[in-house]
């Protein structure tokens, strides 16, 4: 009974409270103060809308700010020097490791690869940094869990470069990373010895903004998608030391700007494809190792400004062509899992 009559109690103060509410006149009052609004406020409070020193104090938290220490000539040094970052006295824009937009006073980078003794996972608060430009996870191995979805959703539309190299992150990379409208350079990968634990395949979609794509060395596979053509601005393409299999597709062929293309240590298979002699500002070549078979088609003479050439560890045969040429102080390896016939690297190699 005594229970009935507490709960009698609680709906006519909430009849109170909506009739006061109603009195005011104000829609946005009423809405508040009504009881279905109760749930709605108990989920916001779940997840509520950070500040950057919001932000910034959760993700010391998260990796274990308290024993952050400081690259200082190749040394980590220090205690505790990220101790302004939960500190909301201290301005966003004058806390170390962060650098801001002078004009909008938002923060624009941060630049974890100096800290030591980074531990733990990246927040899902950092979703809410919607001015960042920049994010360097380079080195930080004491990173590990997944690159929240979060870091790469809609608001982050002002992203343009990503680098997530060695670290010990894992999971599958987001394909929203790709579709952010400004990104420009994403570096994600290990190093031979220690590949980075990111698995899956290449996104069918990708957005058109990105000049440098570093996907090397991690368990990605599956094949080089049709979707990497679409960079038309792209100048570095590094697929190296994954797991990608199929041919060489025809549809990078389109890649007009293209620098710098390394396939070397995949599962690839079939020819090297005369089609490369249309890249023509090619100035690294590099799918050693990567299962090819066949010769080196004589179009590759046509490419008049390479740098480096690297299709060792293959199974081709034939001969080199003699046309083919290196630029000065370039590098060739040609070394192969069968013996060459005619013309020896020294009869072509450019001094």
């Amino acid at each position: 009974a005594s229970k009935s009559k507490q709960q009698s109690t609680n709906r006519r103060v909430e009849m109170l409270v909506v009739l006061l509410a109603a009195a005011s006149g104000n829609p946005a009052v009423v809405a508040a103060a009504s009881p279905l609004a109760a749930p709605a406020r108990a989920h916001r409070a779940l997840a509520p809308t950070l500040d950057c020193n919001g932000v910034l104090a959760a993700v010391h938290k998260a990796l274990n700010g308290k024993d952050w220490t400081k690259e200082v000539n190749g040394r980590f040094v220090g205690y505790d020097v990220g101790w302004q970052w939960p500190d909301p006295s201290i301005d966003c824009c004058n806390k170390e490791f962060v650098r801001c937009n002078k004009t909008t006073h938002e923060v624009a980078e941060l630049d974890l690869r100096h800290i030591g003794r980074l531990k733990g996972t990246l927040p899902v608060q950092l979703g809410q940094l919607t001015s960042l430009k920049y994010l360097d996870l380079k080195g930080t191995l004491g990173v590990t869990g997944t690159l929240p979805p979060e870091l790469f959703g809609s608001k982050m539309s002002e992203l343009i470069a990503v680098r997530a190299k060695y670290s010990s992150l894992s999971g599958t990379l987001p394909a929203s990373v790709f579709e952010l409208p400004r990104l420009d350079r994403i570096y994600i990968g290990g190093s031979r010895r220690t590949p980075l634990l990111i698995s899956g395949t290449l996104p069918s979609e990708m957005g058109s903004t990105i000049t440098e794509l570093w996907v090397d060395s991690t368990r990605m596979s599956g094949t080089i998608m049709d979707s990497v053509s679409r960079l038309g601005r792209l100048k570095t393409l590094e697929l190296d030391d994954n797991s990608f299999s199929g041919t060489v597709p025809p549809s990078l062929s389109r890649l007009s700007e293209l620098q710098d293309l390394d396939l070397s240590d995949t599962k690839l298979s079939g020819t090297l494809p005369p089609w490369i002699s249309q890249l023509a500002q090619l100035r690294k070549l590099e799918i050693g190792d990567a299962g090819l078979s066949g010769s080196i088609p004589p179009e590759l003479s046509l490419l008049g400004s390479l740098e480096a050439l690297e299709l060792s560890e293959n199974f081709l045969s034939g001969t080199i062509p003699r046309g083919l040429r290196i630029a000065a102080k370039g590098t060739c390896e040609l070394t192969d899992k069968r013996r060459w016939a005619g013309a020896s690297a020294s009869s072509w190699y450019a001094t």
